[in-house]
């Protein structure tokens, strides 16, 4: 079968368009796939880190993993709690829709990691959203008490640049495309 494919060059990145999928080599070999799908466009990360360092290497990693997925962070679980709430200036679930998955840091001021855990979990509506710690906790208290509490994996930070981007590939590739995810209401 023979393929229309499109090729277009835009500041260094290469896009190869067909008509089911569509793949980004960017100048670094970094590949990233997108699939067309209903949900294109609507899938969202809520990135849950008090670091700014940290969720400026979260956006970076997945700004060039995945095209049509809104990233956006929030620095503690209150402020998750709000935006998951659709409260206060995340009131328009246009611009905040409900995420598709969030990725959470266990150790914030205000409300942590385990203590959002905790309410995510007790909220009829939104426990069924995947969460996924993302620590730089190597203690297995740590591991065990967040998938007792109901985390749906446990990750460890990595230093690198290069290393954060693997990690979040690895988990793109796991949580946007191969996990069934069930539809939130």
């Amino acid at each position: 079968m023979k393929r229309n494919v499109q090729i277009f060059d835009s500041n260094a990145v290469f896009f190869c368009v067909l008509p089911e999928i569509t793949w980004q080599l960017f100048d670094d070999n970094v590949f990233a796939l997108a699939r067309h799908s209903p949900m294109a466009g609507r899938t969202t990360i809520v990135i849950v880190e008090d670091d700014p360092a940290d969720a400026h290497f979260l956006e970076k990693a997945f700004e060039r993993i995945l095209t049509n997925c809104a990233v956006h962070c929030v620095c503690d679980g209150e402020e998750a709690k709000a935006y998951l709430q659709g409260t206060g200036q995340y009131a328009d679930r246009h611009i905040y829709p409900l995420p598709s998955v969030i990725l959470l840091d266990l150790r914030m001021p205000r409300m942590n990691g385990f203590e959002f855990l905790a309410w995510l979990r007790s909220e009829p509506d939104l426990k069924i959203i995947p969460t996924v710690v993302y620590s730089s906790s190597e203690n297995p208290a740590d591991v065990r008490r967040a998938y007792e509490m109901g985390a749906n994996s446990f990750l460890h930070k990595r230093l690198s640049m290069n290393a954060v981007h693997d990690t979040m590939r690895s988990f793109a590739r796991y949580w946007l495309e191969d996990c069934g995810r069930p539809p939130l209401e």
